[in-house]
């Protein structure tokens, strides 16, 4: 009882998708009624043919019957075309809202839940998983009650025939429905097994492929090899428990099937000998018999497919289920300035060790504020807190004097530029990534800013300029003019707010020296968190605040820091 309201539950979840599209299916619906309707006539003008028509030699009567069977076979086929693509359209739209609802669901979570699976493992969970579940689209409650419909039929026209040879039919029929249902929850089972493994198998192969020159470096090609045939091992067991379930399930019933057939031809035949059946009847009751199995199997592999689907659809209804970033809705409160503020900040990591603790800092508006430490220190926790990536433990985050909760999610992350040590395109043009996030950006813009940036001076090397595609299959940039096209993006926005985070720590000297150069004049009149490892870039920084443990134990100038020989002149010594 339990299962079966889960299960409920699950297909409740479906409803919303189906709703908009319900005309298509109730017209689905209406042609596979007349298609029922259509095929039902046959065995009993088949006892009419052999009984009278050929009995008594009408050759006319044989020939109308012949041409009228002609044209409702031709209006059946063409009902049962207009059926079926009709359901195409229906689970097409259906698919389509569901998997950008899906990929919304995902973009929208915590950030993490995101990083505890690997884009593989979420790219097959949104679409190959969506589409398993066609077998819970409204074609298969549309052809189950076509099949319901065309077994009554079929067993009240048999009942009139021979109600003692109808009843032998009946008795295969609960090892049918037992056959489903053994078998059909262990498919269920194995099948969301599997579409898991599935999951798992993808995001390790893209793992791989991304890091596909670090595997050639450090020659692990063969070790990526082998952990993919781990993954596809597992993988193809759980498909083999799942496959050779549904096999045995079919030659089960392929047996009741022969078994059955059997009775009714050795029962008939004894019938038409003792003179209780004539032959236009025992042929019309053998074409019923595949009107009653046909669709009895056809609601057997409905089912099996159904629970199959049902396993899947859990997945999916997870996935709808993700707990969403908390935001807040458009309210009175805007960031102006920009200062913010972080007091007594306590942060760790899935209730692991405190990686913050008690940070007060303040980042004042034009001004450049940089952290620094070893790597582990909490640098780039710093900035994720203040984007609400995460939320601190305790303490408090404020912006202008606000909390920042109190703000709009969307409004706060709008006023803030971001630059970090991998820059990040999409595949398009230059002109799109640099305007990404930036819908009223007008063409002028994007070039002013390329401009005030440097980048017009690679990018006019370019063969189409600022309309260049970059990213995959586009043209390849160095480290220097990533960052350069980064910071465009960044700029664009004008945003009050701008995180540099180890934005210069992969480049060569003197690319770096162009994109500090770059960096001063993006910095100037914004509230600037500088996070870097190298001294090199920190002689744009207006104060210094240098993390260990968590803590700030240092604060100051470069220079006020170099003369007092405490751990921020320690670490920097090999730079100077």
């Amino acid at each position: 009882m339990e299962r079966s309201l889960e299960m409920l539950a699950s297909l409740q979840r479906l409803l919303p998708f189906f709703s908009p599209y319900w005309l298509r299916a109730v017209e689905a619906g209406v042609c596979m009624l007349f298609t029922t309707i259509l095929a039902s006539p046959m065995p009993v003008l088949t006892i009419y043919i052999i009984d009278r028509v050929i009995a008594n030699g009408q050759i006319h009567a044989l020939n109308v019957i012949c041409a009228t069977l002609i044209l409702t076979t031709l209006l059946g086929l063409g009902l049962g075309f207009l059926h079926r693509y009709l359901l195409l359209v229906f689970s097409r739209r259906v698919f389509f809202n569901m998997e950008l609802k899906l990929f919304r669901s995902v973009l929208e979570a915590p950030v993490s839940f995101l990083l505890n699976r690997g884009p593989g493992y979420f790219s097959t969970r949104i679409s190959d998983d969506v589409r398993q579940l066609n077998t819970l689209m409204a074609g298969t409650y549309i052809e189950g009650l076509s099949s319901l419909s065309l077994i009554a039929i079929a067993l009240v026209i048999m009942f009139s025939l021979n109600s003692t040879l109808t009843s032998v039919i009946l008795l295969v029929l609960p090892a049918f429905v037992w056959t489903n249902i053994r078998f059909g929850r262990r498919i269920q089972k194995y099948s969301a097994a599997t579409q898991e493994r599935k999951s798992q198998t993808n995001s390790m192969r893209i793992e791989s492929l991304d890091s596909a020159l670090a595997a050639k470096v450090f020659g692990g090609t063969r070790k990526e090899v082998l952990r993919l045939s781990g993954y596809l091992r597992r993988e193809a067991e759980s498909r083999l428990q799942r496959d050779a379930t549904m096999v045995s399930a079919q030659l089960l019933q392929i047996f009741l099937y022969s078994i059955s057939g059997l009775a009714v031809l050795w029962y008939g035949a004894y019938s038409i000998m003792e003179g209780l059946l004539t032959l236009g009847q025992f042929m019309a009751f053998h074409t019923l018999v595949a009107y009653v199995y046909g669709p009895v199997n056809q609601l057997s592999v409905l089912y099996v497919s159904f629970r199959q689907g049902i396993g899947i659809l859990k997945r999916v209804v997870e996935m709808m289920e993700t707990p969403l970033e908390k935001k807040v809705p458009q309210n009175k409160y805007r960031i102006r300035k920009g200062k913010v503020v972080y007091e007594n900040i306590y942060f760790s990591y899935d209730k692991g060790l405190p990686v913050l603790n008690g940070i007060d800092l303040t980042l004042e508006p034009s001004q450049v504020t940089a952290v620094v430490g070893k790597i582990g220190s909490g640098k780039t926790t710093l900035a994720h807190l203040l984007v609400r990536f995460y939320e601190p433990t305790s303490g408090e985050l404020r912006i202008d004097g606000v909390n920042a909760n109190s703000y709009n999610l969307d409004h706060l992350r709008g006023v803030v530029g971001w630059v970090g040590q991998d820059a990040s395109f999409f595949t398009g043009s230059i002109r799109e990534n640099v305007a990404y996030g930036t819908s009223n950006a007008t063409y002028h813009a994007i070039e002013q800013t390329l401009e005030e940036m440097d980048c017009m001076e690679f990018i006019q090397h370019f063969p189409a300029g600022i309309d260049t595609r970059i990213g995959s299959g586009g043209v390849q940039l160095s480290g220097g003019q990533k960052q350069c096209l980064a910071l465009a993006r960044a700029i664009i926005r004008n945003p009050q707010i701008l995180i540099l985070d180890e934005a210069t720590s992969s480049l060569d000297s003197n690319t770096e020296q162009t994109v500090l150069r770059i960096l001063k004049r993006a910095t100037r009149d914004r509230t600037t968190l500088l996070i870097a490892h190298q001294s090199t870039s920190l002689v744009l920084a207006d104060i210094i605040h240098v993390l260990s443990g968590g803590k700030i134990v240092e604060a100051g100038t470069y220079n006020e820091l170099i003369n007092q020989n405490g751990p921020f002149a320690n670490f920097h010594q090999p730079y100077i």
